[in-house]
Parts: C-alpha cells; sequence; structure tokens
C-alpha cells in the first residue's frame, strides 16, 4: 500500500463527512459477491429484504402500517417483493418524516429538485460507506485504480458548509482528483477548462451527460480533438449522439452510469460495453408495468428501486420516476452475472403525450434533431399540454435555422400529430444549479 492511500485509509474521520474505515471492509465484501452466481445472489437480496420489511415494520410509520400483512417466511424473492406496496416520490415527499428513523439519520440528501419540488431523506453510515465501496468497485470495473488521476465535471460547492468543503478538498488531494464546477461552464472559460484538464491528464473523468455535450459542441465548433483516455457520465441518461461525440472529439472509452440522489449509483457499465450491471449487492431493481407486473420483452415500465441497507429512511419499491425496459440476466463477458438494467428511454416526466395518446421518449428527440446539429447547438422540449408544444432551441444562425425549419417540422409532425409546434430561439439555456439539464420536460399527464 503507498503512502497516499494509507494516509487516505487511516484519517477517514479529518476528509470525510460522515464515513469511517468500515468502507474497506465492505468493498471486499463486494469483491467477493462479485464471484457470486445468480442463485446467490438473489438469495443474498432475499435475505436482506426480509430484514429489511421487518426493520422498517417496527421503526417508522409509514411502513407499520403498509407491511402490516408482509409475510417474510417466504423463500422467494419475487413473491416476498410483489407483497410489498410500490412507493411513488410524492408520497415520500408529502411527509418524509413517516419514513425516517431519526436514531439513524446520520446524512441529509436532497434531490436537486429538477422534476418539482426538492425532496428530503437521510442515510445512516453504513449505508454510505457501502455506496462508497461500490462506487470505487465501479471505477474500477472501467480499469481505474484507486490512486489514478481523476477529474470531476461537478456541482462542487453546492449544499456543502465549509468544514464539508474543506475535507472534501482533502479526501480529493489523497485520492488526486479535481473538481472542476460545470454550472459555471460557458463560451468564455471552456477553452481554459479543456486546457486544465489536458493538462492534469487524468486517468478517468467523471461527470454529468449534458457537461460532456458541452465540451463535444465546443470542440466541433474550434475543430479541436482531444485524447482523454476515459470517462463515465453520470446523473442522466447518456444520448447516443453524446456518446458518439465524446469518442469523436474527446477521444475516450465512454462509459455510462445510471443513479439517483435517493441511492447514488444503481448500475454502471462495465469494459464489456454491453448494458449496465444493477448494483446488487446494494439494491433489487425492478422494472413494472402500471398494473404492477413484468413488462412484457420489448415494452417498457418504471424502475422501482429497493434499497438493501438503508436504516434512516427505508425505501423499498420506490418508484423512482424513470422508465427503462426489463432486467436482463446472464452471464456477462467480464465474468459477472449481476443483472442488467435494460435501456432507459427517459424520466417518466420527460414523456411527451400527443392528443392521441401516444407518447414520445426524450430520447426520440434527441435521434430526431441530431441530423440537424450544424444548425441546431442546444434544444429543449416543453410540453404543458396535449395540443401544444414548445421548442427551446440555441442555434448556429436564425437565417440556417429558417432554412431547415419547413422540413423540421413536417417531420415533427408525423410524429407529434396535429398539435401547434412553437419554436424559441435561444441566446443561452442554463442547467440547474448541480449542473443537470433537461431535454424534455412534460407536464402532462398521462
Amino acid at each position: 500500500m503507498n503512502v497516499r492511500k494509507f494516509v487516505y485509509k487511516h484519517t477517514f474521520p479529518l476528509h470525510h463527512w460522515v464515513v469511517r474505515n468500515d468502507m474497506f471492509d465492505y468493498y471486499e465484501d463486494i469483491k467477493k459477491f462479485e464471484r457470486k452466481d445468480r442463485r446467490a445472489i438473489r438469495n443474498f437480496q432475499r435475505e436482506r429484504v426480509q430484514k429489511m420489511v421487518e426493520y422498517a415494520r417496527e421503526n417508522t410509520e409509514h411502513y407499520a402500517k403498509s407491511l402490516s400483512d408482509v409475510d417474510t417466511d417466504i423463500d422467494d424473492l419475487d413473491g416476498l417483493l410483489q407483497q410489498i406496496p410500490v412507493l411513488d416520490k410524492q408520497t415520500l415527499r408529502d411527509d418524509p418524516d413517516r419514513f425516517t428513523n431519526e436514531k439513524y439519520a446520520d446524512h441529509k440528501i436532497t434531490t436537486s429538485g429538477s422534476t418539482g419540488t426538492p425532496l428530503v431523506m437521510w442515510a445512516n453510515k453504513a449505508q454510505l460507506e457501502k455506496r462508497l465501496a461500490m462506487n470505487l468497485r465501479n471505477r474500477e470495473w472501467m480499469g481505474y485504480e484507486w490512486g489514478d488521476k481523476s477529474v470531476r465535471l461537478w456541482h462542487q460547492k453546492i449544499g456543502m458548509s465549509t468544514i464539508q468543503w474543506i475535507k472534501e478538498q482533502f479526501e480529493a488531494f489523497l485520492s488526486r482528483e479535481k473538481f472542476i464546477p460545470v454550472f459555471k461552464m460557458g463560451d468564455d472559460n471552456l477553452g481554459e477548462i479543456l486546457d486544465e484538464i489536458d493538462e492534469y491528464n487524468p486517468d478517468l473523468i467523471d461527470g454529468y451527460a449534458e457537461a460532456y455535450n458541452i465540451l463535444v459542441e465546443y470542440c466541433k465548433r474550434n475543430d479541436l480533438q482531444k485524447d482523454w483516455k476515459r470517462v463515465v457520465s453520470s446523473g442522466q441518461q447518456l444520448h447516443p449522439s453524446t456518446r458518439e461525440g465524446i469518442r469523436n472529439y474527446l477521444g475516450a472509452d465512454v462509459f455510462d452510469r445510471y443513479g439517483a440522489r435517493e441511492f447514488s449509483g444503481i448500475a454502471q457499465e462495465c469494459v464489456e460495453h454491453d448494458g449496465k450491471h444493477i448494483n446488487s449487492y446494494l439494491y433489487v431493481v425492478e422494472v413494472l408495468n402500471d398494473d404492477g407486473e413484468k413488462p412484457e420483452k420489448g415494452e417498457k415500465g418504471n424502475i422501482v428501486v429497493t434499497d438493501l441497507h438503508n436504516k434512516a429512511t427505508p425505501l423499498l419499491r420506490y418508484k423512482i420516476g424513470d422508465l427503462a425496459y426489463p432486467v436482463e440476466e446472464g452471464t456477462c463477458g467480464c465474468g459477472m452475472d449481476w443483472p442488467k438494467l435494460g435501456e432507459i428511454v427517459g424520466r417518466e416526466q420527460s414523456v411527451i403525450v400527443t392528443k392521441r395518446g401516444k407518447q414520445l421518449p426524450g430520447t426520440f428527440f434527441d435521434h430526431y434533431f441530431k441530423d440537424y446539429f450544424d444548425v441546431i447547438q442546444q434544444w429543449q422540449v416543453v410540453q404543458k399540454e396535449r395540443e401544444s408544444i414548445e421548442i427551446n432551441l440555441m442555434v448556429t444562425s436564425e437565417e440556417a435555422f429558417e432554412e431547415i425549419e419547413p422540413e423540421l417540422r413536417r417531420g415533427l409532425h408525423k410524429h407529434v400529430g396535429d398539435v401547434e409546434i412553437r419554436f424559441n430561439m435561444m441566446d443561452d439555456m442554463e442547467m440547474i444549479r448541480t449542473g443537470k439539464f433537461r431535454h424534455t420536460i412534460s407536464e402532462v399527464e398521462e
């Protein structure tokens, strides 16, 4: 063990807000867990769900009622899960205290509010330690080793106290990680940011998909070609056009991670680039239709997550608000039997609904607009009623847009039907303060 890692391991209270040395024990547990077959994985998850059900109904007001009839003496994971009511985000948001055991409320978690009113919940130390250990393994799946240089294109200081910020900087120093605040990105400093990354020469860059999109567009406009090693996209779905742009202009091997503030990393792509492994040591992930059943192959459903370890705010069968195709089983080329999350097709709130009820996920518009990226630099679709949609655009020039507008309208009407389409020319479209950007926003109930 090198000196830097020795100091990192033995000074956790000095450089981390909550986590302690147990993180390294969990890290070793996860490495062993990766070698388990599917049957052993499901047995472990069933035992954890049984314990979480018993714990939650004994220690929280909400689950004392909702789980009162759940029979935990059952040997089948699916049968156990089916007894647990699906929890929607609004129910948790309305009264989080009914879900929380204050005895274990070690760390407060607040969502970014990108989909509405921010949500507040809590996590306990052990759960956070397991999250951090899992995050390290996720990085190692991509070829990263502890102590390799890394860059985070992140929100940086948002929501941190002064002490937390100081600890974050000490941890970054020990782990050789550099932070670059994405919500300050603009044409006036993108060149400097790219130069800073080049000079640091990191082995891994971790950031939001939209941050990469901004860097790719800047490189494209300025005829720049980078030679980065690997990047991982977090926080949002990585659109195919962004992945292609990262490869072409940033020169990097691209990995995708799916996560949420309530859970941190939920699923992660490995070196095989054949889907995202669900972090099965931490979570059970289901994809369910609106009737609570598994959708047929080729049909999408709601992503539902059960946290196997959080004693502060237990989340059991929590409908996270994203849509995906069914979970896929089987052994990966990397050797793991961890299941993979099906393709994510967009946030539930970002599905555009036509007059006739047809649903268009945000990925549709990404594919549609990619043929016009020489004119359209940034876009956002907003729907407030079924009869119309607004499309906010940043374009290279209004004259260039006027040339493609008739063709653009005709193509869109083929898919959205007889709705009014309004184009709004924008000088800038700001990301929310955590560095995320929502391409599609729908306020229409399906």
